[in-house]
């Protein structure tokens, strides 16, 4: 009797620990997160799911997340510029220096039609680091498609500063080969976002830092994951693997 009572002790301290840590990374959530997506078990080594559009859906595993965009007339980007933030994504709090890392497998196939005026088709997929809704920095598998022209991948890394684009990332800048899984890695030092791409895992190549100028920077409430933007009329379903989150620890390079 004794040892059956120490066991539903320690079972119920358990589940008090994992509310607590449910009930701390949704209040260190951005309020322009809106309401979080229905919660599946498997997504808690991934963060909170986020689905502002509510048309999105999030199948996790113990080996990777699969996010479901829909085609649609409408897109689902993550650009307060053009006042489209309804990009899915799945985040958890994070403070101070940091290294986040994911792999990115999908079909990058846009359609050279865009639900975004203006713009050319585009899908991405890759890491999200967000102070608040109008200061966070993006790092993508991309593939834009432009009418008449041919699928253009990419890796695309950029930051917006207070609710503007500081400079969009250009095809050719970093690696990127249709055929191939991709691994991206952002890393936090002090005021400087570092961005890396590898088409192997093991060899990376580093883009220029961003410059993280915002006080929101400065306060508490930073999150980080992943997400998937699409301005295509086509359904979208990248898949993320190899996911890791870890404080202040810098990875050794070849």
């Amino acid at each position: 009797m004794f040892c059956t009572f120490l066991g539903t002790t320690e079972i119920a301290r358990q589940m008090m620990r994992n509310l607590t840590v449910a009930v701390l990374v949704a209040l260190c959530l951005p309020i322009f997160a809106d309401e979080p997506a229905t919660t599946d078990p498997n997504l808690a080594d991934w963060g909170v799911p986020i689905n502002p559009a509510g048309d999105c859906s999030f199948t996790a595993s113990n080996e990777d997340l699969r996010i479901f965009v829909p085609g649609s007339e409408t897109a689902h980007d993550l650009s307060p510029e053009l006042e489209s933030s309804t990009a899915p994504r799945v985040v958890q709090s994070i403070s101070g220096d940091f290294v986040i890392e994911v792999r990115i497998d999908s079909q990058f196939e846009p359609g050279d039609e865009s639900t975004q005026a203006g713009r050319t088709g585009y899908v991405g997929a890759g890491l999200v680091v967000f102070a608040d809704d109008k200061n966070f920095v993006r790092l993508e598998r991309a593939t834009l498609h432009r009418q008449a022209g041919d699928p253009r991948p990419y890796t695309n890394f950029e930051i917006r500063v207070n609710g503007q684009l500081e400079r969009a990332g250009r095809v050719g800048e970093l690696p990127a080969d249709q055929a191939k899984p991709t691994w991206l890695r952002l890393e936090r030092k002090g005021d400087l976002m570092l961005g890396s791409v590898s088409l192997d895992g093991n060899n990376w190549e580093h883009a220029e830092p961003k410059e993280l100028q915002a006080e929101a920077w400065m306060e508490d409430g930073i999150v980080a994951g992943v997400a998937a933007i699409s301005t295509s009329k086509e359904h979208f379903e990248p898949r993320y693997s190899e996911f890791s989150l870890r404080q202040a620890n810098v990875p050794n390079d070849k």
